[in-house]
């Protein structure tokens, strides 16, 4: 998974929400930077959409993946 921007990529907001631990200056969590997603045409897996977009992938480029879960027992 990729967690970063590129060497050399603008220091501005989407590299914040990109490589932040999933918390807003104000220290509230944001649920979207905790949310992977894939590149269509590559195939391969950002943190959130932000990095995605540090790598040039536009929101047209990625799907959000959707995790899953399967209980066989319960407690």
């Amino acid at each position: 998974m990729i967690a970063h921007c590129p060497k050399g990529a603008k220091n501005d907001d989407t590299k914040t929400f990109c490589e932040n631990d999933g918390k807003m200056e104000d220290t509230r969590y944001h649920i979207s930077l905790g949310i992977p997603v894939m590149s269509k045409k590559v195939k391969i897996i950002f943190k959130n959409r932000y990095c995605a977009a540090c790598h040039g992938h536009g929101v047209e480029d990625i799907e959000i993946i959707f995790p899953q879960f399967n209980c066989t027992s319960y407690h």
